[in-house]
């Protein structure tokens, strides 16, 4: 977990935040490792930057899931 948490750390702030929500978020946290490796997918087409905006705004509505992340961007 702490390799995942430094790459999301080194993403921005606000991801990290997202991060530790989304993990905290689920009954089934032995899985949520590999479903929330999407987050650092993205770095292959958005900015560090937009992707820590789109967590701090993802965060604002407490949306947890790629599905409603995905609409708050």
């Amino acid at each position: 977990m702490s390799s995942l948490r430094e790459k999301m750390i080194s993403i921005g702030p606000n991801v990290l935040l997202f991060f530790e929500g989304y993990i905290n978020s689920s009954l089934n946290r032995k899985y949520n490792y590999r479903s929330i490796s999407w987050i650092l997918t993205l770095r292959k087409i958005y900015s560090d930057q937009r992707i820590d905006d789109a967590c701090k705004r993802a965060l604002s509505y407490g949306a947890y899931s790629y599905k409603r992340f995905i609409r708050t961007r």
